[in-house]
């Protein structure tokens, strides 16, 4: 039915993808969520939440010398600067953490 009422469009063209910047924001992101997820949980040892919490803050910040230095990042940094997009993600990863 999706095919009846959405157009198949394609775009101009395709850029690469930026592997090095998935694989630091997919670990960075997720050792960050997961960590604040089992927050008060005791599953993990106490040793174990700071390594995920210093593990993922250390991912998030080699992607963003990451993204400075490829043409097209797998994030875009600059749509932070926009105050709506930025309370949107900020929202929602606080969100995902505490369910």
């Amino acid at each position: 039915m999706a095919t009846r009422y959405v157009p198949d469009v394609k775009g101009d063209h395709l850029t690469p993808l930026d592997g090095r910047g998935f694989l630091l924001s997919g670990l960075g992101f997720s050792s960050l969520l997961f960590r604040l997820t089992i927050l008060g949980h005791d599953l993990l040892p106490l040793a174990a939440a700071p390594l995920l919490i210093l593990s993922g803050m250390l991912f998030l910040f080699l992607y963003v010398f990451q993204a400075r230095q490829v043409q097209h990042p797998i994030l875009r940094l600059k749509l932070l600067s926009l105050l709506t997009f930025r309370t949107s993600v900020l929202g929602g990863f606080f969100f995902c953490a505490g369910i």
